[in-house]
């Protein structure tokens, strides 16, 4: 129920208020949660049922922190038994918070990169991927994927192909990345 103006000038409002905990040397990151609200049968109950909204500021740093390693080093991404959850049951679209095949393929390995149903390569949890072959730029078709906003970039700055990859074409690769906002891009 609250216009981008509101949410806007709440975003100031939360900086504002924490500039005395914020160094001046940092970037920070703003996340905005939204929830539906209470379901309606707690209405009897006499609860507000309305949306929650929760804004939180903090420095870009700490969703950062130990990547830089990885720019030198490339990272190691394994597929685990976690599969990505199909678009026609859960709409990857949707920038949610219910990611619990993400936390679990994380149990498993510290960079998983998912599978989708039929077996192709997808995404991480909260990363996009792409690979490289004969001066080709390939990442997933998007249909199971959340379309990332550093991926959109990598598409302004060459472009690509979406298509279905399978593990050995990654294997086959010349090479590969991940983009993301907090990193932009980090090589595999």
């Amino acid at each position: 129920p609250f216009s981008i103006n509101t949410l806007f000038q709440a975003c100031e409002q939360i900086t504002v208020e924490n500039e005395n905990n914020l160094s001046k040397d940092d970037e920070y990151r703003l996340m905005i949660d939204v929830t539906r609200g209470l379901l309606p049968r707690y209405n009897e109950v006499g609860l507000d049922k309305g949306v929650n909204v929760i804004i939180s500021v903090f420095p870009l740093r700490w969703a950062t922190k130990g990547f830089g390693k990885y720019f030198d080093t490339g990272l190691d991404l394994r597929i685990p038994s976690q599969r990505q959850i199909p678009g026609q049951l859960l709409d990857p679209k949707i920038k949610h918070r219910s990611r619990l095949h993400f936390k679990m393929a994380l149990n498993e390995y510290n960079w998983p990169i998912l599978l989708d149903p039929d077996g192709f390569i997808s995404e991480g949890p909260g990363y996009n991927f792409f690979i490289f072959r004969n001066g080709l730029i390939t990442t997933p078709e998007p249909r199971n994927i959340l379309r990332g906003i550093s991926r959109d970039y990598i598409y302004e700055l060459h472009g690509f192909v979406e298509d279905n990859i399978e593990p050995y074409d990654v294997l086959e690769a010349d090479e590969a990345l991940i983009t993301a906002t907090p990193f932009c891009m980090l090589p595999v």
